[in-house]
């Protein structure tokens, strides 16, 4: 298998990864996928962070709306850059601006739409339309590919449902506080103390040291006071 993978050659792969649902295609979703060619290209895949995050996320929550995007329900525009490329930001417009009306965008469920507009405030101009920039690398068509997937996970974020505690997953966290909470001992001390409340907050209110502990303390602070108030007086009077 070592012998193999030294002599394979580098390949790009076409075919798109699949992660919880999502299809990560060269430069859009996912990243290009390379691999050698004496290997099973399942085996090399790669996926970017997005993909994996939105992944992970797929499986606590539920989405009204999960793509596509109309072609014909954007309006695209490029313009010169201000972001990386050198002199090619001066030469090339790769500046992506991707925006679409909100309140007529009939391809979203309406509390799709309501949700969009309350989430994406300011990034909604005066005429109602969500304005999209993108400038992040000197490539036209990357920027614009960052735009669309932007939007896309903005409308997925809005449209998103979140699952209910189920009530076994209820009954255990419950059980766990009832253990730790019965489960604290008095802790006495100034410092230790301190670190319990901030290891254990929970367990703050269990952790108090006893009203003898406290009156202690507070006698042992009013000698310091005296103690320190009658070496200023000596100092003083020499």
């Amino acid at each position: 298998m070592a012998s193999s993978w030294r002599r394979g050659v580098w390949q790009w792969l076409s075919p798109p990864l699949r992660v919880g649902g999502l299809a990560a295609q060269p430069g859009g979703v996912g990243l290009p996928l390379l691999c050698k060619s004496r290997l099973p290209a399942y085996h090399l895949y790669w996926g970017n962070a997005a993909a994996a995050r939105s992944a992970a996320s797929d499986r606590d929550r539920l989405y009204k709306f999960n793509g596509p995007i109309p072609s014909d329900a954007l309006q695209i525009q490029f313009a010169r850059s201000s972001g990386p490329g050198g002199q090619n930001v001066n030469k090339v417009n790769t500046k992506a601006d991707v925006r679409f009306h909100v309140a007529s965008a009939e391809w979203l469920p309406t509390e799709v739409r309501e949700k969009l507009q309350e989430q994406q405030q300011s990034r909604i101009n005066k005429n109602g339309e969500l304005v999209v920039a993108v400038s992040d690398t000197r490539s036209q068509k990357k920027n614009l590919q960052l735009a669309m997937q932007r939007i896309l996970d903005m409308c997925r974020e809005a449209s998103a449902i979140e699952r209910e505690t189920s009530a076994e997953t209820k009954q255990r966290i419950k059980k766990l506080y009832v253990i730790a909470m019965t489960s604290a001992v008095p802790v006495c001390g100034p410092y230790t103390r301190t670190h319990a409340h901030s290891q254990s907050p929970i367990l703050w209110p269990l952790a108090r040291p006893p009203d003898s502990q406290a009156r202690e303390d507070k006698r042992r602070l009013e000698n310091k006071k005296k103690h320190a108030q009658k070496k200023a007086d000596r100092r003083r009077l020499d």
